[in-house]
């Protein structure tokens, strides 16, 4: 989350929309999603085919 915050103050310009993580883990974790997430990152699920 340091780098977003990094990002939207020293780099995005007023036009850009804030900064949006992605955390990808190779099974569920509750831990990650519970003490990583904030409005900006969104946990989501996904299969490789």
């Amino acid at each position: 989350m340091t780098y977003m915050n990094y990002i939207d103050k020293n780099i995005k310009t007023i036009e850009e929309n804030n900064t949006v993580g992605i955390i990808i883990c190779k099974q569920d974790n509750k831990y990650v999603i519970k003490y990583c997430s904030d409005e900006r990152i969104i946990a989501r699920e996904y299969e490789l085919v």
